[in-house]
């Protein structure tokens, strides 16, 4: 499980702000089955379904803690 939180219109990911094309980079470099743990923390709607449409185009399951 990989966590990422949406504050606004950031990603934040280990505690550091990334990009979301950053965060997407990282999960085409990981080899195994992963899941995505999303956290909405005040997250513009923008920001949030962008990050579930990149994660949907590249077929990555994920889990909202809202």
């Amino acid at each position: 499980i990989l966590r990422i939180s949406v504050i606004e219109n950031d990603y934040f990911y280990e505690n550091e702000r990334i990009s979301l094309e950053g965060f997407i980079k990282i999960l085409q470099g990981i080899q195994e089955e992963i899941i995505v743990e999303i956290k909405d923390d005040n997250a513009s709607l923008k920001a949030y379904n962008n990050l579930l449409s990149k994660l949907d185009e590249i077929n990555i399951p994920f889990v909202d803690t809202r």
